[in-house]
């Protein structure tokens, strides 16, 4: 079960990428690898706490669009995803720690318009920590 590491990253001050994605890098293709290099994956980054009322400054990955804004578009599928994750911070659960690039989101999108909809902070690494 993945829940001890989740309760230790609960806890947290500091993480890696490695450790936010349990292990499984992305593949390639992937929008992180447009950020960060494999060797980036095991630089401690610190972990920050976003105010849900900043989410509307949040722009979605590879647009020049709000998050906010992009979620109008979303398909039905990614609308039952982020309800999901609304419910999962509803009760009280860890949805994982998303990763920005400045106010770009760019792992965890759907978390993120989920937190901003439960009115609940979120757990975040600014990849901009890397430099």
């Amino acid at each position: 079960s993945l829940e001890p590491l989740r309760r230790i990253l609960a806890n947290a001050t500091i993480t890696t990428l490695a450790d936010i994605y349990e292990g499984m890098t992305p593949m390639e293709g992937e929008a992180i690898f447009n950020f960060v290099g494999q060797q980036d994956f095991d630089t401690a980054l610190p972990i920050r706490t976003m105010p849900w009322q900043k989410i509307p400054n949040l722009s979605a990955p590879n647009c020049n669009m709000s998050l906010i804004k992009s979620f109008k578009g979303a398909s039905v599928d990614q609308k039952k995803l982020v309800r999901e994750y609304v419910r999962q911070f509803e009760r009280g659960k860890d949805v994982g720690i998303l990763v920005l690039c400045n106010s770009s989101v760019i792992d965890g999108n759907h978390r993120a318009m989920a937190a901003y909809l439960a009115k609940q902070d979120f757990k975040y690494v600014n990849l901009e920590d890397l430099d």
